[in-house]
């Protein structure tokens, strides 16, 4: 009878191991199977893993900037709203296009264009608008990615005013710009502020390959605002056809994502 009992106890224990082995075996496989599709994904000869890569370093080299500038007191002059201008909250709108940022590296030139409102037409930009791009440009360019400065004329425009490189005129420019994606985004306002919505998308593709929002307070915002009320406003391009410079500018680009 005990030989009876230990036979079917060996039994038992046999099926339970052919049972539960195959499903061991199959879990370990797809755990292999994910790990390999994640090397693969993350190879050395990726866009995407030099772009990972990247804000890894800029993390890094963010986080010391902050240290050695602030110390101990960094949580102290981040509470103290006297401190927070525009190029504060153009900075933390960058960390966060960082944060899920792919594709993009230090091999892919951007340009930087102006935010406009979320119910306009995409015809005109504000003061606002225009500084909140041109702070970007400080903060692309920190990152470490190249920036075509496309308001570059390419010569030396001397003055009895001064002498000038950059302007407002597409008749001044070559139309050719290598950028490979634009960084730009709207605006809309609210009652307390304005909410920016920012990306980075792909010239060709038309891709968004980063995004990020943030927040502008009034007692940011309207300083700037009153600003370009109190001066006189450049004409603008509304109800004004494309012109062939446009569509010769936006016909030289290539973009990363094939």
């Amino acid at each position: 009878m005990a030989a009876k009992n230990f036979s079917l106890l060996a039994v038992l224990a046999l099926s339970s191991c052919a049972a539960f082995t195959p499903t061991e075996e199959i879990a370990n496989t797809q755990e292999q199977t994910q790990d390999t599709d994640v090397s693969q994904a993350l190879s050395d000869d990726s866009p995407l893993a030099s772009s990972v890569s990247f804000q890894k370093q800029f993390k890094q080299n963010f986080q010391q900037q902050n240290d050695i500038a602030t110390g101990v007191n960094l949580k102290q002059s981040l509470q103290n709203s006297k401190e927070h201008n525009i190029n504060y909250y153009v900075r933390g709108l960058m960390q966060d296009l960082v944060a899920n940022l792919q594709y993009v590296n230090s091999t892919t030139p951007v340009a930087v264009v102006s935010f406009v409102m979320l119910d306009s037409d995409y015809n005109d930009a504000n003061l606002l608008g225009i500084q909140i791009a041109e702070s970007l440009i400080h903060e692309v360019h920190k990152f470490g990615i190249p920036v075509i400065d496309f308001k570059t004329t390419g010569y030396i425009r001397v003055t009895e005013q001064g002498d000038f490189a950059f302007s407002k005129d597409y008749e001044d420019f070559s139309g050719e710009m290598p950028a490979r994606y634009i960084v730009g985004g709207t605006m809309l306002k609210n009652t307390d502020g304005y909410l920016i919505n920012a990306r980075i998308v792909g010239v060709k593709s038309q891709a968004v390959v980063a995004s990020a929002q943030s927040f502008i307070p009034n007692s940011v915002a309207d300083p700037i605002i009153m600003l370009a009320a109190e001066t006189k406003e450049p004409p603008t391009l509304q109800n004004q056809p494309m012109t062939k410079f446009a569509k010769r500018y936006s016909s030289n680009k290539v973009d990363l994502i094939q």
